[in-house]
């Protein structure tokens, strides 16, 4: 792969495709090897999990030097303070996701929290920053004129798809699965708007982390996971505003 750098925008779109695929498929690679790794010495789930998303964040910051992203990163922007309220929508989902909180021990919830931080860190920074950043270098090089939406579009579909490695671990479930991608692209395409805007990814993955452990803490074990399309299709439309809010704040070419 050719690094990028944030003075070298003249990468072509398909050496950026061909970037991000190779760097997705490493990405799911080092999950696999993380969590089977974590598995031998563990039994708990959750550990697990914590295994397998340690191991792609790490490759996502090294990812992040490597493609020479560093530079152009907005952490938390405060000359921007003023588009802020844009995350009052994404965070309103941490509200909706709540459905009660069942009997979890300290140990599990402690766990659970630090692994939601975990992995909505490495989506945000795989995502929004190292997909989007390289997509507007690709767009712009092949003379887009909207290189920001395609960008956005672009790496939203991407996490989207992402999910369909959970066929991987539930084969049974593709309906379900299916409705993740499509309500995953949603939220992708209103978080990316809100990054854009804000240049502020922290508030995205402190919202991306709390509505995931607000969604554990609702968990039961004795309901039955989704497994066909209609079992996901009320959250295909409580995230269809998120896509509404993404491309309304990007109804104009940001600067």
């Amino acid at each position: 792969m050719t690094c990028v750098s944030s003075s070298n925008s003249k990468l072509s779109l398909n050496a950026v495709f061909t970037q991000l695929c190779t760097f997705y498929l490493l990405a799911i690679a080092v999950q696999v090897i993380g969590r089977f790794l974590v598995s031998r010495v563990s039994e708990n789930e959750i550990i697990i999990d914590i295994g397998e998303n340690t191991a792609a964040l790490l490759l996502v910051i090294r990812g992040l030097s490597y493609f020479g992203i560093w530079g152009e990163i907005g952490w938390f922007t405060t000359a921007k303070w003023k588009s802020f309220p844009v995350f009052l929508v994404p965070a309103l989902y941490i509200v909706l996701n709540f459905n009660g909180a069942y009997g979890h021990d300290l140990s599990t919830v402690l766990q659970a929290a630090l692994n939601t931080v975990i992995s909505a860190s490495f989506e945000e920074l795989l995502c929004r920053l190292i997909a989007l950043h390289l997509l507007i270098h690709g767009f712009t090089a092949q003379g887009n004129k909207r290189p920001i939406l395609c960008a956005v579009l672009t790496s939203s579909l991407l996490f989207g798809f992402a999910h369909f490695t959970n066929l991987l671990n539930q084969p049974e479930a593709l309906g379900a699965i299916i409705g993740q991608m499509i309500y995953a692209s949603f939220i992708g395409i209103g978080f990316a708007a809100c990054y854009i805007v804000t240049k502020s990814i922290v508030p995205l993955i402190v919202i991306h982390a709390s509505i995931n452990f607000v969604s554990f803490l609702g968990e039961s074990k004795i309901e039955p996971p989704a497994l066909t399309f209609e079992d996901t299709l009320g959250t295909v439309i409580v995230c269809f505003p998120l896509l509404l809010l993404g491309l309304w704040l990007l109804r104009h070419e940001p600067k």
